[in-house]
């Protein structure tokens, strides 16, 4: 527990480090960095360091048109990459108990802002995850309750440039985007800083009064968020952050970076093309004007600029022939004057070929540059096992090759699946205990191990390909099934026996009946391939706890009733005929 007086040397000494221009930490400015140049992408911003390390040599004027015709290209393919990894936050495929219906109405419908914390974590955690790893996420409230009234309390997201100081579970001091009043120089301006104060015990709204610099001292007032006499009541350090890949460890301090980072030289590689092509486009659009001109006729003037005399002073004047332009003009209505030669032989005694022309560049480097954005950002994505693209296919145009890239998303699923879910975890137990006392239970939460990689049509068209292994194509109609029945326990039980039973699952049955009449076959692996369907209807009717047996005796009886078969219809002749349908 801090006390005012220690949270205020806390702000005094960060103002010290702003004025000597040092971060809080030595991770800090790398984490600030890493946020910029994320921001671009996620927020559509322009990046003035990005444009300025690429093209030192631009003028001012271009600078300042390639900003004015920014367009964000990569913003919008980042919302997909985002939408492509929300499929954790499926409601199918994970599960909340709940030990209080009102705390269930109140966490996935009354929840502030987004009716259910769930929708939350998808709509906004998820993307900040990407964007801002070194964020951090913590209660917040709007405002403060009536008496004898439930608190409504929410989450809030602290992006790394309001972090302005942290210690690991120690505490964290955040700044707000509003300013206070204070007294300036004689007079109240707007000009004082917020700060929220976040410990184990307390959260304080701390307010800016006065500032003295020579004193370096500042007055500050302390609001309680929760003025319950326990503070907050939760007895820990109730921030989490939102975190990613961890690459840097200083004295207790992380070092996240994005999930995103692999991706960033590609998608700057992409805006920086794509802001040439949008100039070199216009550039053709407009052609450079070419003409032949002539220095201006009046002899004193000297590149547009004559002597005057002003006042007993000489100055240099435009001059009134050319209009400081330094050159022969044309006639008013812009019709080109040549000189006639006169009897000393001044003046012209040709005129020019092509006196005016329109130069346009070479078009072939706008196709080339095209083509180098949209490979861009399809390798951006395609390091991410993400596909963004409906143009170029990513990854291996094998089975195999599919296969693989979606095992490898399966994996990064699975690892923003268990950082996610536990940010929603601790989330809801730290807010429950803020609105509902510590007699609070949080809920039980179940997360997915499952996620729909493909769309249904995509996955039979890849099981039925010829040249897909069968030990690919039986993991397929696994993943296939999954998608399908993911809720359904008997219909995945049954699934589950079939693909173990049925040595001939992934054959088409003409490749069957082949095999069976070449003699390769056995004719109980032949019956079982058959009518696995209807042994395991017969066997739920004789006992209703069928899939409750192992898996070793299921596929024993299955096994019982096939061998059966083999000699009850008439022996292999019969079987195929039956399974012909009975020619």
């Amino acid at each position: 527990m801090f006390t005012q007086e220690e949270i205020a040397a806390i702000i005094t000494d960060l103002f010290r480090k702003e004025k000597n221009k040092h971060a809080y930490t030595e991770l800090y400015d790398e984490a600030l960095k890493m946020f910029v140049r994320l921001q671009t992408h996620f927020d559509g911003s322009f990046p003035p360091d990005l444009f300025k390390e690429r093209a030192p040599n631009e003028s001012p004027k271009e600078f300042e048109y390639r900003k004015s015709i920014w367009k964000p290209i990569t913003k919008p393919y980042i919302g997909r990459f985002v939408a492509a990894t929300n499929r954790i936050w499926n409601e199918r495929n994970y599960s909340v108990a709940w030990g209080e219906e009102e705390h269930e109405q109140y966490f996935d419908e009354q929840f502030p802002l987004h009716r259910s914390i769930f929708s939350y974590f998808q709509q906004v955690v998820m993307r900040q995850k990407f964007k801002d790893p070194n964020g951090f996420i913590a209660p917040w409230v709007e405002s403060m309750p009536a008496p004898n009234e439930l608190t409504d309390v929410m989450l809030v997201i602290w992006e790394t440039p309001q972090v302005r100081a942290y210690e690991s579970q120690k505490y964290l001091l955040a700044e707000r985007q509003e300013k206070s009043w204070i007294k300036k120089r004689g007079k109240m301006v707007r000009e004082g800083r917020q700060f929220v104060f976040y410990d184990d015990t307390n959260i304080w709204m701390v307010i800016q009064l006065r500032w003295d610099a020579e004193d370096n001292a500042g007055q500050y007032e302390f609001t309680p968020f929760f003025d319950t006499g326990e503070g907050h009541g939760l007895q820990r350090f109730p921030v989490w952050q939102l975190r990613g890949k961890p690459i840097k460890f200083i004295e207790g301090q992380i070092l996240w970076e994005s999930y995103m980072a692999d991706a960033l030289p590609s998608l700057e590689c992409a805006l920086i093309d794509h802001s040439t092509l949008q100039m070199s486009k216009y550039a053709h659009a407009f052609p450079v004007k070419v003409e032949y001109v002539d220095p201006c006729p009046e002899p004193q003037c000297i590149s547009g600029k004559i002597i005057r005399d002003i006042d007993g002073k000489q100055s240099y004047v435009d001059c009134p022939r050319c209009a400081g332009h330094g050159t022969k003009t044309g006639s008013p209505l812009g019709t080109y004057q040549v000189l006639m030669t006169d009897a000393q032989g001044r003046g012209k005694t040709n005129f020019p070929t092509n006196p005016l022309q329109f130069v346009s560049p070479d078009p072939t480097i706008l196709e080339f540059t095209r083509k180098e954005i949209k490979e861009a950002i399809h390798e951006a994505f395609a390091l991410l096992n993400i596909d963004v693209s409906n143009e170029l296919a990513r990854g291996s145009e094998t089975a195999l090759g599919k296969q693989i890239d979606r095992e490898e998303l399966f994996a990064f699923l699975l690892t923003l699946t268990t950082e996610c879910f536990d940010l929603a975890q601790n989330s809801i137990e730290a807010l429950g205990q803020i609105r509902y006392g510590k007699e609070f239970k949080a809920p039980v939460i179940t997360p997915p191990t499952t996620f729909k990689l493909r769309e249904d049509r995509e996955l039979m068209e890849e099981i039925s390909h010829p040249d897909v292994p069968d030990h690919i194509k039986r993991a397929q109609l696994a993943e296939l099934h999954d998608v399908r029945f993911s809720s359904d326990s008997v219909t995945q039980a049954r699934f589950r026996l079939i693909r173990i039973a049925d040595k001939f699952l992934t054959k088409t049955d003409e490749q069957v009946r082949m095999m069976m009449a070449s003699g390769s076959v056995d004719p109980v692996e032949f019956n079982i391939h058959c009518f696995i369907s209807n042994y395991i209807e017969l066997e739920l009717l004789e006992d209703a706890n069928f899939f409750a047996k192992t898996i070793t005796e299921q596929m024993s009886l299955i096994r019982a009733r096939a061998s059966a078969d083999v000699f009850t219809r008439g022996g292999v002749e019969e079987i195929l005929r039956l399974a012909n349908g009975g020619t």
